[in-house]
């Protein structure tokens, strides 16, 4: 008997969402950052056993949308939910319920809601709270960490028991995610870039491949980072080429770990101003599809 359905998980940015998926992979397939707004489109990631198929969508953080690529990103939660057999309903632990009027009225006429509280390793003092509204809604319930893996695998079990049979599987079992390896790529340089340009530019950064050429014993890559303000190309140059040159490094290493080859990386910085209103570079995000193993 063979399993499988379509998992989507939406929550409040930076709730963890990412981290979990990752966490079900054993691979970095979601970008991760301290910052709300990491994810911006629905990413596919598939969890394969013997006779199991889970396909997880990290859905972006919901939000109030303000300009074309947050309301992208509604879109994309929209079209989420409406593919999903199970929703995980991603709560921080130290949030409030006053916080989720917004999602609740969402998620009100949906089914199979799972509500999952996460980071119980730092505290678990909402729980019976939370538990309560799970039980007044008719949701399932589970407290987890999807740091330390408390709780993970538990989760995984109900997931299994809740999605249906299927006669074949709807990705080839080799496949781990749905977007191509440039996709991937640019996420690694976007999540470097977040965390190596810290507060000084927010999410205001574009990542495009030029081009990526795979040889024998090594894959070159070229990029650029584009900003929405001039003032910001300076600071991600940084003096002397100081923090390009630190991104380019670290993002170098994390994709020699992931593609188990040697990476050659060089990024330029160019000026789209209000690129996230730009309709040309919304369509171009659509574009990264290409399911690889």
């Amino acid at each position: 008997m063979k399993k499988a359905g379509y998992v989507g998980l939406i929550g409040k940015p930076n709730v963890g969402k990412s981290t979990l998926i990752n966490k079900y992979i054993g691979e970095h397939i979601c970008i991760t950052s301290n910052k709300p707004q990491t994810t911006r489109e629905r990413i596919f990631a598939i969890y394969n056993s013997e006779n199991i198929q889970i396909i997880f969508q990290d859905l972006p953080g919901f939000l109030q949308p303000k300009n074309s690529l947050q309301q992208k990103m509604i879109t994309e939660i929209n079209d989420g939910l409406k593919d999903s057999d199970i929703v995980l309903f991603m709560i921080d632990q130290k949030d409030f319920p006053q916080d989720y009027e917004d999602l609740f009225e969402l998620l009100k006429d949906k089914k199979n809601i799972f509500m999952v509280l996460n980071k119980i390793d730092e505290s678990d003092l909402g729980k019976k709270i939370w538990k309560k509204i799970a039980e007044e809604k008719g949701w399932d319930f589970s407290a987890i960490s999807a740091t330390t893996g408390k709780g993970v695998d538990f989760l995984k079990e109900k997931i299994i028991a809740q999605i249906p049979e299927v006669e074949e599987f709807y990705y080839n079992q080799e496949y781990m995610t749905d977007r191509s390896e440039r996709f991937i790529v640019k996420e690694y340089i976007r999540e470097t870039a977040l965390s190596v340009l810290k507060d000084e530019i927010p999410h205001e950064i574009y990542i495009d491949i030029d081009s990526m050429k795979e040889e024998e014993k090594i894959i070159r890559i070229e990029g650029t980072i584009y900003v929405a303000r001039e003032t910001q190309k300076g600071i991600v140059v940084g003096k002397g080429g100081s923090l390009i040159k630190k991104l380019s490094q670290r993002t170098r290493i994390k994709l020699e770990e992931f593609f188990q080859k040697q990476i050659f990386i060089r990024l330029q910085v160019k000026v789209s101003k209000k690129w996230f209103n730009d309709p040309t570079i919304i369509e171009k995000m659509k574009k990264d599809i290409g399911s690889w193993n």
